[in-house]
């Protein structure tokens, strides 16, 4: 592996991480929450930016075959599979679990739609940004296709990111499968591209000095939270903070990344699909060992039992991790154990 896998592994697995981490059951109103959601999702757009190559000799049928192979396909089995194991679990276990009403009437709607709110896909809500990505890609492919100037598409993606906010902020109408969240999606798909040649340089440039820059960087992204800032959701609050709380998040990874070299992180950003797809069973993990504590844990938020969830959910995930990859990596739309790479952040 090279030192350039290894820093982009590395930055995709603290991004998952700190995903499954600001999903689980922490006070939602926390500082430490707020910041997370500033810049989690917007990493893994800059970073699928970052690795998007588009080569002359593909035709867009091809583009778009590939891309539905890797995103759509993982996105529908992995929701399959939720659904099923919650509907099974609910009947025949008896266990008591909230908004099943819903989720029910939701099962097909909640699929189709793809966004991250609780009423459209109760069980796996953190699938809704693989349908988002796959537009945000075809988006800037189409761009990247037809308009050369590099300027002009810095200029292209700012005015519908701003367009896009002013329709969050006032209209706030939601489209279905994430089409129009891929719009904001693509201000930082489109950085990470276009300024892929001055990351590249920033990056090995970094080495433990910049280490210093990291107090800084958080000081300032925790001035600049907003209310409420949830991609997921269509909700950014102020745009201005919203763009530089995800730059200086984004920033504050990268430095940690290339500084930390080969670690454990680059499991866990080599197999960040299976995680973003599997981490609803922190749900299911955390209500077993609930029974097996006889009720002294409780499912209330909490600094407690979101600390237990999210450490109880990642040990689960390794031998699921393990599963996938071993006997079902077709899920994840490979053919070979050795193609689940960058499939959350691809590499065209």
């Amino acid at each position: 592996m090279t030192k350039k896998e290894e820093w982009i592994d590395n930055l995709k697995g603290l991004g998952i991480i700190l995903i499954v981490f600001g999903h689980s059951s922490f006070p939602g109103d926390s500082v430490m929450i707020k910041y997370l959601f500033t810049f989690h999702v917007p990493l893994f757009f800059f970073l699928s930016g970052f690795l998007f190559t588009r080569k002359e000799n593909m035709s867009t049928f091809e583009y778009l075959r590939l891309r539905f192979k890797r995103l759509i396909i993982p996105y529908v089995c992995f929701n399959i599979i939720a659904y099923a194991t919650y509907l099974i679990i609910s009947r025949k276990m008896h266990f008591n679990l909230s908004g099943l009403e819903i989720f029910a009437k939701n099962l097909i709607i909640g699929n189709y739609t793809g966004t991250g709110s609780q009423d459209s896909n109760l069980v796996n809500i953190s699938t809704w940004f693989l349908p988002c990505l796959f537009f945000t890609g075809l988006y800037y492919y189409l761009i990247d296709k037809y308009v050369k100037n590099e300027y002009i598409k810095l200029l292209i993606i700012c005015i519908l990111s701003a367009l896009i906010y002013l329709e969050s902020k006032y209209l706030h109408y939601r489209l279905p499968l994430g089409i129009d969240i891929a719009f904001m999606g693509l201000f930082f798909y489109g950085l990470g591209n276009i300024f892929k040649s001055e990351i590249t340089n920033l990056v090995s440039k970094i080495n433990l000095r910049y280490l210093f820059l990291i107090p800084i960087l958080i000081a300032t992204n925790i001035l600049l939270l907003n209310n409420e800032t949830n991609m997921s959701t269509h909700d950014y609050d102020n745009y201005y903070k919203f763009v530089l709380g995800s730059a200086s998040g984004i920033l504050t990874l990268l430095i940690v990344s290339k500084v930390i070299g080969k670690s454990f992180l680059g499991f866990w950003g080599t197999n960040s699909i299976i995680v973003l797809c599997m981490e609803w069973i922190k749900g299911l993990s955390y209500s077993f060992i609930i029974l097996l504590s006889f009720h002294t844990l409780t499912k209330e938020h909490g600094y407690l039992s979101g600390t237990i969830q999210f450490l109880i959910c990642m040990i689960f995930l390794i031998p699921v991790i393990y599963v996938i990859n071993r006997y079902f990596s077709f899920l994840i739309g490979s053919e070979k154990k050795n193609e689940a790479k960058h499939y959350v952040t691809l590499h065209n």
